[in-house]
C-alpha cells in the first residue's frame, strides 16, 4: 500500500489472505496451475497477521502460519512436480 492509501480499520486481512490462497492454488484463469503472485500476496498476509498476534500474545498467530506453511507446502510439491 501506498503511503497516500490505508485499509478500513476493520478490514478483514485473513479472508483477503484466504481468497489469494485460494487463487493461488487455482491458477490462474483456474488453470490448475500454480500462481506465484498470489502465494506472494497470500503469504506476505499471513505472515504479518502471525507476527501482529505473536506480539499481543505469544503462541495465538500458530494457526496463522500454518496457514502459510501449508500454502508454501503446496506451492514445493506443485511445482517440483512439473
Amino acid at each position: 500500500m501506498s503511503a497516500q492509501t490505508t485499509a478500513p480499520q476493520d478490514f478483514n486481512w485473513l479472508l483477503l489472505a484466504d481468497v489469494s490462497s485460494a487463487k493461488a492454488r487455482k491458477g490462474e484463469n483456474n488453470a490448475g496451475l500454480f500462481d506465484r503472485t498470489w502465494a506472494e500476496v497470500a503469504t506476505a498476509i499471513y505472515d504479518r497477521l502471525a507476527e501482529a498476534a505473536e506480539q499481543k500474545k505469544p503462541g495465538s498467530g500458530e494457526s496463522v502460519r500454518i496457514s502459510s506453511m501449508m500454502l508454501r507446502a503446496g506451492a514445493i510439491a506443485t511445482i517440483s512436480a512439473l
